[in-house]
């Protein structure tokens, strides 16, 4: 079997870009469900903390 070598760079680049592919999803679905989860919870738009 003949396996091509991948460096390591590479490996912690796509790692990387993962990692921040799964960091803008998630804020995305946070975003997305806030108003939801606000009314589920009886939040008004007007409240925030301080």
């Amino acid at each position: 079997m003949i396996f091509r070598r991948i460096e390591y760079q590479w490996l912690v680049a796509v790692a990387f870009v993962a990692g921040m592919f799964m960091d803008i999803m998630d804020t995305t679905i946070v975003n997305v469900a806030l108003p939801t989860l606000g009314q589920d919870f009886g939040v008004g738009d007007g409240t925030c903390l301080r």
